[in-house]
């Protein structure tokens, strides 16, 4: 059977100091999916990048957990190289085709919108109650030392990594959109915790949503 690549935008995650920290802003959801009697079964699931490790990771993490809720997941990965070379980018009707090749239901997609650096003041935080709370009080030479560094060391502005992604859900057969949701990602750190708290995030924006039947 003959491969092709898929061409979409990278959805890189960076190393930063900070644990991630991940949120829905939004969702969507198709009035057919509640009206519709078909019973979606085997999902094709496509996490849209060029990172072959990030890919490979989110696509794991989401179908094991599609798998656990009793659905049959199809990763791209799977069916397209893990290479992305120059040539030319298969058409739309050749991209569904093979998808349909294995007689999925549902697409379940997550890409990337924008990333963005976000600038944030953080003030020097300090445990306040009068005395005799704390010992320090006692003298003047002990209460100066205790505060000096919180009173003459003034606080501080770091950058936060902020992620806006998007997960779709489409009819395989009339590519329709049945689900959407957007969320921001803050500070991840590696892909493999992100990947299994975005999929936690998801399953469970998917259940609140109604899309997501056991």
């Amino acid at each position: 059977m003959k491969k092709y690549c898929l061409y979409f935008i990278p959805l890189l995650v960076v190393l930063t100091q900070c644990g991630p920290s991940i949120q829905v802003t939004d969702s969507w959801k198709s009035k057919a999916v509640d009206t519709n009697t078909k019973v979606y079964r085997r999902i094709f699931i496509a996490v849209l990048t060029g990172d072959a490790t990030v890919r490979n990771t989110l696509e794991s993490d989401l179908a094991e957990a599609a798998a656990q809720n009793g659905y049959t997941p199809i990763k791209s990965s799977e069916r397209f190289p893990a290479s992305f070379t120059n040539q030319q980018p298969p058409s739309k009707d050749e991209v569904i085709q093979q998808v349909r090749e294995t007689n999925a239901d549902g697409i379940f997609t997550t890409t990337l919108l924008k990333k963005e650096t976000e600038s944030r003041y953080v003030r020097g935080s300090t445990t306040y109650a009068p005395y005799p709370a704390y010992s320090y009080y006692g003298s003047f030479t002990n209460y100066y030392s205790h505060w000096y560094g919180p009173v003459y060391q003034p606080g501080y502005y770091t950058q936060d990594k902020v992620y806006y992604l998007e997960s779709n859900l489409f009819d395989a057969a009339t590519e329709n959109i049945l689900w959407s949701a957007q969320s921001e990602t803050y500070n991840p750190t590696k892909i493999s915790s992100f990947s299994k708290k975005y999929t936690d995030v998801m399953m469970k924006q998917l259940v609140k949503d109604g899309v997501l039947r056991k």
